[in-house]
């Protein structure tokens, strides 16, 4: 049997908080109708203290000390990314597809927890591939062609080379 509802004291009704005008309209063609409608509506904006201009912060200039004060104190700004990758062209971050590539197979070969994820995120994701088709006819013989084809091998090869480098050529 259902409870009664009983009502709670401590709650308020908030009926009475909303307002007729939840929308806000304007004739078709009158300008001024539509400045007026949308003026209106940009009121409830106002309540959220939305921020009209913002600028970016810089970490390099975050970093620059030299106009702490006049005298023999001064500091330098600190070396970024950029620097690092400028004076160190082998250990950069690549920004070019081949390169991408390259490092990311380089990275495979040479890291050995990487290449044991990998191989058995591989494994897990061929595991019981299974080619299903509502002709038993037709089923029967794509199953033939995937065992002659070893579908299930270059299916973990396949998806070797997609975790590996994002691609799958």
């Amino acid at each position: 049997m259902p409870r009664k509802k009983t009502k709670n004291e401590v709650i308020q009704d908030n009926t009475a908080d909303l307002s007729s005008d939840a929308y806000v309209t304007w004739e078709d063609g009158n300008l001024d109708d539509k400045r007026g409608a949308l003026k209106e509506a940009s009121k409830g904006l106002d309540e959220f203290g939305l921020v009209d201009k913002a600028t970016a912060n810089n970490s390099r200039f975050r970093l620059d000390f030299s106009n702490l004060s006049p005298g023999p104190a001064s500091g330098r700004p600190g070396l970024t990314r950029s620097d690092y990758d400028y004076f160190r062209p082998d250990e950069a971050v690549p920004t070019h597809i081949k390169s991408i590539f390259y490092k990311a197979d380089l990275i495979y070969n040479r890291v050995g927890l990487v290449k044991n994820v990998i191989d058995l995120m591989g494994d897990f994701a061929g595991q019981g591939i299974r080619l299903v088709h509502p002709n038993k006819r037709i089923e029967k013989f794509y199953r033939k062609w995937f065992e002659k084809v070893q579908g299930e091998d270059r299916s973990e090869r396949f998806l070797n080379n997609l975790y590996r480098v994002g691609n799958v050529v």
